[in-house]
């Protein structure tokens, strides 16, 4: 049995995401297994065996936090594009109306197309949007999915940065794969903030964006393989 067939990939979606953006990735790793968390409406399974956790962009926050409360079973943390650092919360304000059920998904539903179709082309970039991306604008727009994703990136700056730290005392490995032209998480927002609190590796590639599962698929999924071949235990 290899590697591969013996870990259990457990995918934390972008924000807003569903468990739908593992889904290029699994088509080219046909023999590995995965559970994809869905935050939003069914976010509680327990791993069993061997896992790896992926956060995909803002997923990489519950990834880390899921490692920890699992490190006996962790054998490695994966973030693609992470985004951890939240520099400007959502006004009391904005969240008040939100929260109202029609008033706030009626506003969301003025909102959201443009919003939306702008960071389908922006976390693109500077690729043009993948065919296999596409239906997610319409995903994405859809408040179920749209509304935690703003109200989940209120959590402390601090908390983030406690989990970091204490994953780096533990024994697991961490990659970074990410792209060298990513329009949302920029490399001083980002990578560099988070090289202040945990060790990893680091693949940067080429031409490569923020949504790297659709737009890079076979260079992230080469990246997992070489990692998944060279781990022990």
């Amino acid at each position: 049995m290899t590697n591969l067939e013996k870990l259990t990939f457990i995918g934390h979606h972008g924000s807003p995401g569903t468990p739908a953006d593992y889904e290029e990735i699994q088509k080219l790793l046909p023999a590995s297994k995965w559970i994809c968390l869905d935050r939003y409406q069914n976010p509680t399974r327990q791993p069993e065996g061997a896992v790896i956790h992926v956060g995909y962009s803002w997923g990489s926050v519950e990834a880390i936090k899921s490692a920890l409360e699992n490190p006996s079973l962790t054998k490695a943390v994966v973030l693609i594009s992470p985004y951890l650092f939240v520099s400007k919360k959502m006004s009391p304000a904005i969240k008040t109306i939100l929260s109202l059920p029609i008033v706030g998904n009626l506003l969301l539903s003025k909102m959201a197309p443009s919003s939306i179709a702008k960071m389908m082309v922006d976390s693109s970039y500077p690729s043009e949007v993948p065919t296999s991306y596409k239906p997610n604008e319409q995903v994405f727009t859809n408040p179920n999915v749209l509304k935690p994703a703003m109200f989940e990136k209120d959590i402390p700056t601090e908390s983030i940065v406690k989990n970091l730290k204490e994953l780096k005392n533990l024994p697991i490995p961490v990659l970074v794969i990410r792209g060298d032209s990513d329009k949302t998480s920029g490399d001083g927002d980002q990578f560099k903030l988070l090289k202040n609190h945990i060790d990893f590796s680091e693949v940067i590639i080429p031409e490569g964006g923020h949504a790297l599962p659709w737009t890079h698929t076979k260079g992230v999924t080469d990246e997992f393989q070489k990692l998944v071949d060279n781990l022990t235990w």
